[in-house]
Parts: C-alpha cells; sequence; structure tokens
C-alpha cells in the first residue's frame, strides 16, 4: 500500500473529514484491521486567508508546495491538496511538483462527464475561475451554470464565517438548498458540491438530481491509487 500524503483542507474540518473517509476506505476495500497509510500537514487558514485576501496566489503556492516536500521527506508516494479553492494555487507548479498529485479537479470532471449541464457551487474562487471551470468546460465538454453573484458572496461569507470552523446553522443550509432549487430549474442535471466542507450541509437526500461531492471523488481516487 503506498503512503498518503494529505494537505489538510485548509479549513481543518475538511482535514478531519478525509482522514476519516480514507480509512473507512480502505478497510472496506482490504478487510480485517487494515487502515490507510497516511501522512497529514495542516496549515493555519488564518495566514492563506490574509494572502489570498491580498491577491498573493503565487506566495500561496509557494507554501503548498514547500508542504508537499515536507510529505515527501516524511515518506509519502504521492499527495492530495483537501481544498478545491486552494487548487488554484498549484497551477503554476504542476510540472514541478515534488511528488504525484491527485488533481481534485480532474478526479470531479471524470465522474461528471456523464452529464451535459452541470452546476458548480464552491468558493467564489472556484465558481468564477478559470482553475476549475476551464477544464470543466474546455477539456472535457461540459456546460457549467454557477449561482448568480449575490448567491456567490453568501455562500463565500457562509464558508469563511461558518463551515471552516465546523458550525452548521441551520439558515444556511436552507440558503444552499434554495442555491441548488435554482440551479436545477436553470437546468441542471448534476450538482458539483466543489468545496470540501460543503458535504457537512447536503448530502444527495437533500437534492433532486445526482450530487457530485468532489471530496468523496478525491477519496475514492486516493484510495484506488494506494492500494493499486
Amino acid at each position: 500500500m503506498k503512503t498518503i500524503g494529505i494537505i489538510g483542507g485548509l479549513g481543518w474540518p475538511s482535514t478531519a473529514i478525509y482522514y476519516q473517509e480514507i480509512n473507512k476506505r480502505i478497510g472496506a476495500h482490504l478487510g480485517g484491521n487494515h487502515c490507510a497509510k497516511l501522512i497529514v500537514i495542516q496549515a493555519d487558514l488564518e495566514e492563506i486567508l490574509e494572502l489570498e485576501g491580498a491577491n498573493e496566489w503565487s506566495r500561496i503556492g509557494q507554501l503548498m508546495v514547500d508542504m508537499a516536500e515536507r510529505l515527501k521527506a516524511a515518506g509519502a508516494d504521492f499527495f492530495l491538496l483537501a481544498c478545491n479553492t486552494m487548487h488554484k494555487s498549484l497551477v503554476p507548479f504542476k510540472h514541478t511538483l515534488p511528488l504525484p498529485f491527485l488533481d481534485i479537479v480532474d478526479t470531479a470532471a471524470k465522474k461528471a462527464i456523464a452529464y451535459q449541464k452541470v452546476a458548480l457551487i464552491g468558493s467564489k474562487p472556484t465558481m468564477t475561475d478559470n482553475y476549475f471551470l476551464g477544464p470543466l468546460i474546455t477539456e472535457y465538454g461540459l456546460k457549467v451554470l454557477v449561482p448568480p453573484v449575490a448567491q456567490q458572496d453568501a455562500i463565500q461569507t457562509a464558508l469563511h464565517g461558518e463551515l471552516v470552523k465546523g458550525l452548521v446553522l441551520e439558515s444556511t443550509k436552507m440558503m444552499f438548498a434554495k442555491v441548488v432549487a435554482d440551479l436545477i430549474d436553470r437546468g441542471a442535471e448534476l450538482i458539483i458540491l466543489g468545496c470540501t466542507e460543503f458535504g457537512m450541509l447536503l448530502q444527495q437526500t437533500d437534492i433532486s438530481v445526482p450530487v457530485l461531492e468532489t471530496l468523496a471523488a478525491h477519496v475514492e481516487a486516493a484510495v484506488d491509487f494506494a492500494v493499486n
């Protein structure tokens, strides 16, 4: 079994979910008392958000690369970044990374290609920047819907004010349900939960069309790579 390196989901709740779900999946796949070989490193979210607010994406990317170097030194065979938004920072570094990298955008896109019109909700960078939308549209040929600006702003506020702290408020769940319902009314055949904290709010049972949770797709791909 390969050793998985994880750069934590910047908000600690998603890091914890990755750890739990990877171990559950390894146990189910291998049986017995098997658990994953894992190395986890976590950044201080406040420092990252300050850099993001200053549009210092190259500095964030270098921090991510430095953490990948530390994972390699600790014995990781490959790594994943447990945050959709932070994948933006690694785009300029993809061909010089110290370890094989399991990209969350690619893993999600490969599961979305069975649909023609999909909806994407995530952080504001995820919903507006080319690092996520670009591959879905140009490489995989999908038509992608995103919420209007006012809803994007509300999602971003909830993400930074609540979800990254592990808070799940009923009012926020209702707001997200309205966002999703509007996207379905616009013709979305699939809802992509493009933030690793969004599974705390929404599950398939809450939504009338198929749901693709990027965290779940990422975990599945990581376990498959680790054991095969």
